[in-house]
């Protein structure tokens, strides 16, 4: 036995990984011995980010039961979805059935977001998301989970535009990339016949899995994410709700009406999972509009949880 499998064994034993165990990784690298093509190191760093997102995305999801999730993940943890995948004993949790989303920017820029089938907005990479719930006449609609939801690109262009089915009509979701200063703008439209709430929710994950959202803060009209601006609304929001990982999600209390007139000062959490939404009053047939910096700008020195 080399001293690097006996360090291994050693290090597994601490965490008590029996040697039947350890012949699963030792008998795969014998596997390796006869692939002539070699591991590329640009593949470590990848690989790790993705195996600790899937990990961290398993034990939040198993945990926050009542959370609103992304549409990949509403359908893969719901058993009467065709995407519903079975988890068993694996200690990950990653996106393998919806992985289809659609780039938005400027052509003479650098920078861009996604958008996830029910739009989703994300626009930094591996980053938090920008989500939009609608509080109509009826209940709260959420795109993640509501069935009357389509989505298309506007006359060929680069605008992607969600609908969803409220009372009378739609509420509509554009995104799209603007020239001046690097900005995308999320727009919604009240295309029904009658006045509801539109919330602007900070989600700190994306069409990947979970990401890290520390801590959030309202600065006037400038909503930063761990100390970056995030999202420049139009006028300081009606209502607010902001929670974490502990106190439970913030859709919880905006749905029972619980939303208050401003943040916690900070909001802050250590498991990474902070949380905000800022609603709006929005008359029937108007729309509103809020900006995303696409070039993440410097910390400033509100950095994470310091």
């Amino acid at each position: 036995m080399g001293i690097r499998a006996w360090a291994l064994r050693k290090a597994m034993g601490r965490m008590r990984i029996t040697p039947d165990i350890v012949r699963y990784l030792s008998t795969f690298q014998r596997l390796g011995e006869n692939i002539e093509v070699q591991l590329p190191g640009e593949l470590l760093p990848v690989g790790a980010r993705t195996a600790f997102r899937a990990i961290r995305t398993r034990a939040a999801a198993q945990l926050g039961v009542d959370w609103v999730w992304p549409y990949w993940l509403e359908r893969q943890l719901d058993p009467r979805s065709r995407a519903f995948v079975p988890r068993g004993h694996l200690p990950v949790l990653t996106n393998v059935t919806h992985r289809n989303w659609t780039a938005v920017g400027n052509v003479g820029s650098s920078w861009e977001a996604i958008v996830d089938p029910r739009g989703l907005v994300t626009p930094w990479f591996d980053g938090w998301s920008l989500d939009w719930w609608i509080g109509a006449d009826d209940r709260w609609h959420v795109p993640s989970r509501d069935a009357g939801v389509r989505q298309r690109l506007v006359e060929a262009s680069p605008v992607v535009e969600t609908a969803m089915t409220v009372p009378g009509g739609d509420a509509i979701a554009r995104a799209y990339g603007v020239a001046d200063g690097d900005l995308l703008i999320v727009e919604i439209e009240n295309a029904s016949p009658a006045p509801f709430v539109a919330a602007f929710a900070v989600r700190p994950y994306n069409p990947e899995g979970l990401a890290v959202v520390e801590r959030i803060e309202l600065h006037d009209r400038t909503v930063t994410v761990d100390g970056r601006p995030a999202l420049l609304l139009p006028r300081p929001p009606g209502r607010v709700a902001g929670s974490t990982f502990y106190e439970g999600d913030s859709s919880i209390a905006v749905m029972e009406g619980r939303a208050g007139d401003r943040l916690p000062r900070p909001l802050k959490c250590d498991a990474g999972l902070a949380q905000a939404a800022f609603l709006f009053p929005v008359p029937h047939r108007t729309s509103i509009q809020v900006a995303i910096p696409l070039a993440p700008a410097r910390r400033t020195r509100r950095r994470g949880l310091t």
